[in-house]
């Protein structure tokens, strides 16, 4: 007789696998920033992930405790939908890039769906990995990038290999943070922390991605989890500095001027527009009106030297536009669904962290990179941390697959 593998632990000890899926992740986000490798290629840490999430996915495949969510298999659909893409391309144009970014979705769909698993089985040791994992790298990066800034054309890389790269991750990785805490209060640790991934940003100078955390830093003091003592604390700062601006506009310009950091930053602002990389032609936006027809069926993620809308054969630099054009109609309709869904049932202040993450991506092609995912893991699976989530058992399930083969969704009262 069956018996049922799937089951909510919510408060119960983790098991062997997940502690080593927890293992797993906790060694990938304090080494993932370390770029040893060209841009492109794996690093050290994704070999970690792989490893890690070939053998959690498979024993929990053994077992049957998968259990993928309409959410999962739209993910799944959206990697191989780039596959298909990509083959037919291939089959012309022989340039292994095609393969490549395939395999990047795939990879990155897969980093989606194991942290989304694990916060289903172990929602809060989940959480604690992710938090504390996440400020011993804040930490770490920021003592490199004071003692080794490894400069770019005066930016800071830090352990990347360009500073965008690390842009991103201060990014993405304030954002995960301030998804962690959707049922809990901010704490002032939790503030110290999203001002070092703030430094972090000021330090890459990304102009995208300046913008990007100003926006989310602005929307901080309007998140329920921020405590009403700490909002009362940010508008008397704000109300403060805005007073003293009025009278005192030319002080101001002449302090941001003297203090080197905030007068690169600035001077980074003020240049938008002004550089040849600025432009939308240069971007590759021109692309889908030059090329039309790919915006139905898509073009793919390689061979760039198609294309002679650019200065030189490169990507577009857009995460939206680059899936509009790469992958067609039914691209964007697979990807958007999937992002309809994962905001169904993500914390609602996840809209914010969305737009803002897309905002950063209308100049970049952001979504290779993996704590994009990792963002959308994180806000599709913490609700599994909610004291008022209940069990779904119909419409988001997947019917489950038992020892003896038998294929069910489980009740309520099967998974408590």
């Amino acid at each position: 007789m069956g018996v049922v593998r799937h089951q909510n632990i919510s408060q119960a000890k983790p098991d062997f696998i997940i502690k080593f899926g927890l293992f797993i992740l906790f060694a990938y986000l304090t080494t993932s920033y370390f770029y040893l490798f060209r841009t492109g290629l794996p690093q050290i840490s994704d070999f970690i992930m792989a490893f890690g999430m070939l053998s959690v996915f498979g024993y929990y495949f053994i077992i049957g405790r998968l259990g993928f969510t309409q959410v999962h298999l739209l993910a799944l659909t959206f990697a191989l939908w780039t596959f298909f893409i990509n083959i037919i391309h291939y089959m012309v144009y022989p340039d292994i890039q095609f393969f490549l970014s395939s395999l990047y979705y795939l990879y990155n769909v897969g980093i989606f769906i194991m942290i989304s698993l694990l916060f289903r089985d172990a929602p809060n040791a989940t959480l604690r990995t992710i938090y504390v994992a996440t400020a011993i790298a804040l930490i770490i990066e920021i003592v490199i990038c004071h003692f080794y800034p490894n400069y770019e054309n005066g930016r800071v890389q830090g352990t990347f290999h360009n500073p965008n790269q690390l842009g991103f991750w201060a990014l993405f990785s304030a954002c995960i943070m301030i998804l962690l805490r959707s049922y809990s209060k901010f704490r002032w640790y939790d503030l110290a922390i999203f001002f070092g991934f703030a430094l972090l940003q000021s330090l890459a100078i990304s102009k995208a991605g300046l913008i990007a955390f100003g926006i989310l830093a602005l929307s901080l003091p309007f998140m329920r989890a921020m405590p009403n003592g700490y909002k009362v604390m940010f508008f008397m700062v704000g109300l403060v500095i805005g007073i003293f601006s009025i009278g005192h506009r030319a002080d101001l310009g002449r302090v941001a001027t003297q203090v080197e950091h905030i007068n690169n930053v600035v001077n980074r602002l003020d240049n938008i527009g002004r550089e040849a990389d600025d432009t939308l032609q240069w971007r590759g936006y021109y692309r889908i009106f030059e090329y039309p027809a790919y915006v139905i069926v898509g073009a793919g993620e390689g061979a760039y030297e198609r294309f002679e809308d650019t200065p030189q054969p490169v990507e577009i630099h857009s995460a939206i536009i680059n899936i509009i054009f790469s992958y067609g109609l039914m691209g964007i309709a697979i990807f958007g669904t999937l992002l309809y869904m994962i905001v169904k049932y993500a914390p609602k202040h996840f809209i914010v962290i969305l737009f803002v993450m897309v905002l950063n991506g209308l100049t970049h092609q952001n979504m290779r990179f993996s704590h994009f995912w990792i963002v959308f893991g994180v806000a599709y699976g913490i609700r599994y941390c909610s004291p008022k989530y209940k069990e779904r058992n119909s419409s988001e399930m997947i019917p489950l697959v038992y020892a003896d083969g038998r294929k069910t969704v489980p009740s309520a009262k099967e998974m408590s």
